[in-house]
């Protein structure tokens, strides 16, 4: 299956429901990108491009984590994954927003899978959580 191959190579960044709830729980600034198993936008398109997201935002000390909503076309892995998602804009993947205190921006971000365009959504992330 699948889903099993994208589990074996998970990256560091992706995390459990649980844990990134705890960073909301502790009002943590970070940015959070959703994906899908079955969205190649996500698994073939952005994928690729994400370890140098993350590492420009670590640079500037902003935690960058990722969440898998869902391994099959509208099932998500559990209820509290489809409120979760659903709270933050909904259906829709990859979906990156950042959080400021523990509180989800107003803006989030769908299918942003190119180079420059992902640089950009780092570049506006560093400006707004510096801001904060």
């Amino acid at each position: 299956m699948r889903h099993e191959t994208m589990q074996e190579s998970l990256p560091a960044y992706q995390k459990d429901l649980a844990v990134i709830l705890e960073h909301i729980d502790r009002r943590d600034s970070f940015v959070l990108n959703i994906v899908a198993d079955w969205c190649t936008d996500c698994t073939e398109r952005q994928a690729p491009l994400m370890a140098g997201f993350v590492e420009r935002l670590n640079d500037e000390s902003i935690l960058t984590v990722q969440l898998l909503a869902q391994h099959e076309k509208n099932e998500y892995l559990s209820p509290e994954h489809c409120s979760f998602v659903a709270k933050l804009g909904g259906h829709g993947f990859p979906r990156t927003v950042a959080f400021i205190n523990g509180i989800a921006d107003s803006e989030s971000y769908v299918e942003v899978v190119e180079e420059h365009t992902m640089k950009k959504l780092a570049d506006k992330f560093i400006q707004k959580l510096r801001a904060n």
